[in-house]
């Protein structure tokens, strides 16, 4: 019957698919897994305190589309979904000006509290400036948060280097993609059919 002037209608119980009909529908496969790469980076304009363990503040955003960092004196990088990553972080202390320094520190603090697996101490008697780093793998799961502490004892308070500072500290991470799954996006209950070829 032609319903092209009427509007007319057949409706019926069918089992998909059906030959020579075709859904105006598309499916989406999207990976699992996606999480923008984060980097951060410090001018050196922050002050450390004589032994004051102190939260560093990576306030210049290289890139962060996902904007997970928190700036400011608890300063954090937050999880956005379950998974490996894998972080590096910089430090650089200026110069003390004379051969005090004995101790410093660099420890990766997980939802704040110290991860001493993720430590570095160095002995230190110079009066150069010096640099602390940290990298590792770390399992994460969703709103876990990190921060990177600092401690210096030599007698007196230190700035982070600022001759180049952004490139001597900063903090970056990404997520390790480990055997992705693939996920795909539901059909809709009800799907409009297109008549693609004759059929009888």
């Amino acid at each position: 019957e032609d319903f092209a002037s009427t509007d007319g209608y057949y409706s019926w119980f069918a089992t998909v698919p059906i030959t020579g009909w075709g859904s105006t529908n598309t499916h989406i496969v999207t990976p699992s897994e996606s999480v923008q790469p984060a980097r951060y980076s410090n001018a050196g304009d922050q002050e450390i305190l004589h032994n004051v363990p102190a939260i560093v503040n990576f306030d210049d955003k290289d890139y962060d589309d996902d904007e997970l960092v928190t700036t400011g004196a608890s300063w954090k990088w937050t999880c956005p979904k379950d998974g490996y990553y894998h972080f590096n972080a910089l430090a650089t202390l200026e110069d003390t000006g004379s051969d005090a320094m004995n101790n410093v520190w660099m420890r990766l603090k997980k939802n704040g509290s110290v991860t001493h697996y993720f430590e570095t101490i160095k002995g230190v008697t110079t009066s150069e400036e010096f640099g602390l780093q940290l990298s590792g793998d770390i399992k994460l799961t969703k709103d876990d948060y990190l921060q990177i502490e600092i401690q210096q004892n030599s007698g007196t308070a230190l700035s982070l280097e600022s001759s180049d500072g952004a490139s001597r500290n900063w903090f970056s991470i990404h997520k390790i993609h480990h055997k992705p799954t693939l996920s795909a996006i539901p059909y809709t209950k009800w799907q409009k059919k297109t008549m693609v070829t004759n059929v009888t």
